[in-house]
């Protein structure tokens, strides 16, 4: 129910009714309200304050009674890899206390944007969770209309914070739900996806995984685009990366590697760990000397009892002082 009237979701289509104070409902009229977005599975809808979110093959989509809004454009190269044999699987939770969206979908893995996941090339049911952060965003509409954040080529930010964040949990979920506690609090609790028949709440303050140790890792964009390097006055080709600071806190270590040209090099540049504090002294500075024409830096963590937290990466970039260019045979007598 929404506004007074009654929405029915099909698999790729929205239907309303409403009372018509006469008839019994078998009779009141339905009318279509879209034919773009509907609902893969009996879970994969969720509602929020006064409108409703739901997952369909073409995407995920927002909807408070006008034309649906699609919400997950921006990872749509993601969206693409769910194995939709088993989309009926799928199911979407809105938690209004934390703003969080979180969507159950199965998808082979590893794949070029979860490089870390466990192996699975045929997944029937969900194993991967895409999550949607809204904290910033203090109304449905907003979610909506507020894309994510992006620049333009020279690097100028088109939609800066607050806007959605995605990201991608290595969670094996079949089926999530809120439950009422004593406290008070209703909690979202994820049933297992293991043969081991046990469900499980997020918690701040565990630091492993039933157990075992959570491998978080989050990697920047290539340092340093084109246009913003010829801006600086680096050039247009090979620069060299002389040093990181960073705004790092946690507990534990944290792993730092720097990938030159791609996140696929099988070679990346080893940093090592570095011991993390509960609050900042500083940033944290560290040595690199390595050239490139970018620089992907990756920050993780995979030990039971670390955690950690980015705030702020700075790269100090330089010209090749060797060779501006790689050079090439290609062409040459």
């Amino acid at each position: 129910m929404l506004f007074d009237s009654l929405y029915a979701l099909k698999e790729k289509s929205l239907f309303s009714t409403s009372d018509n104070g006469v008839t019994e409902p078998f009779k009141w009229n339905w009318r279509e309200v879209s034919k773009k977005a509907g609902t893969i599975g009996q879970n994969s809808y969720d509602v929020g304050e006064g409108w409703m979110v739901t997952a369909c093959r073409p995407g995920a989509y927002f909807f408070e009674g006008g034309e649906p809004v699609k919400i997950s454009q921006e990872i749509q190269s993601v969206w693409d890899l769910i194995n939709w044999k088993a989309g009926a699987t799928i199911w979407v939770r809105n938690d209004e206390q934390l703003k969080r969206i979180t969507i159950g979908v199965p998808i082979a893995t590893p794949n070029p944007f979860m490089p870390e996941f466990p192996v699975n090339a045929n997944p029937t049911s969900p194993n991967v969770i895409l999550m949607c952060s809204y904290r910033e965003l203090n109304t449905g509409a907003e979610l909506a209309h507020t894309g994510p954040i992006r620049s333009t080529f020279s690097g100028r930010l088109m939609s800066p914070e607050p806007a959605r964040k995605w990201s991608f949990w290595n969670i094996a979920c079949p089926y999530a739900d809120f439950i009422s506690r004593g406290d008070n609090n209703w909690t979202e609790f994820f049933c297992s996806g293991y043969q081991n028949s046990k469900i499980f709440q997020l918690s701040s303050s565990e630091l492993d995984d039933d157990g075992q140790a959570i491998n978080s890792f989050w990697v920047s964009y290539g340092f340093v685009k084109p246009e913003m390097a010829d801006a600086k006055g680096l050039g247009l080709f090979r620069m060299e990366l002389d040093y990181l600071t960073m705004l790092l806190t946690g507990k534990g270590n944290a792993l730092v590697q720097v990938y030159p040209e791609s996140v696929a090099n099988p070679l990346p540049f080893q940093i090592g760990a570095v011991p993390l504090q509960a609050f900042s002294e500083g940033d944290v500075e560290l040595a690199v000397n390595i050239s490139g024409n970018r620089f992907f830096v990756r920050i993780g963590s995979n030990a039971i009892g670390s955690a950690w937290r980015c705030s702020k990466v700075v790269a100090a970039l330089v010209k090749d002082p060797w060779s501006e260019v790689r050079g090439s045979q290609v062409g040459s007598a």
